[in-house]
């Protein structure tokens, strides 16, 4: 793996680190889930389980590493469309940065998986960067709609059909 590569990664988890009142770092699964690309929580869980295994089995306490935390899931079923989920600012910032990876990939006809990880890496390193020049907020930081936008065409259609 490059060294461009585990910046970016050691970058995506440094964003998403939490630090309690005692100084002891931490991070949330439903944000790590996001991070390692995971699109449905449940899918994530085996990792997670595995994780615990992996502690238990090195004579570690595992309470002393995972805590249970529950934390309301404000977007309803997993098995909803993330995308649906997501303000247009983040949505238009993920566009961008698929489109443009998509771009380079065919205009520099880059071939095989890791050669493919780091294209997405430079572009999705980029785009961060001009969100962060222009003072905008980071898509992890933005606020998530209440409704999906399933909802809200259901309720539109409701109050189109009252009228």
């Amino acid at each position: 793996m490059s060294d461009k590569m585990m910046e970016y990664q050691e970058a995506v988890f440094e964003n998403i680190k939490h630090v309690n009142e005692y100084g002891q770092e931490f991070w949330y699964s439903r944000e790590l889930q996001k991070a390692l690309e995971y699109i449905e929580f449940n899918k994530f869980l085996p990792v997670i389980k595995k994780a615990m295994k992996a502690c238990e089995q090195s004579g570690n306490n595992v309470e002393d590493h995972f805590a249970q935390v529950s934390e309301m899931v404000r977007i309803g079923s997993e098995s909803q469309k993330i995308l649906d989920h997501m303000g247009s600012t983040e949505l238009a910032a993920n566009l961008f940065r698929a489109t443009q990876t998509d771009e380079k990939l065919r205009r520099e006809r880059v071939i095989g998986k890791e050669s493919a990880g780091e294209v997405h890496y430079e572009v999705g390193k980029k785009v961060r960067q001009t969100i962060a020049e222009l003072g905008g907020t980071m898509p992890e930081d933005l606020p998530t709609p209440r409704k999906s936008i399933k909802q809200i065409e259901r309720e539109e259609a409701k109050r189109v059909e009252k009228a």
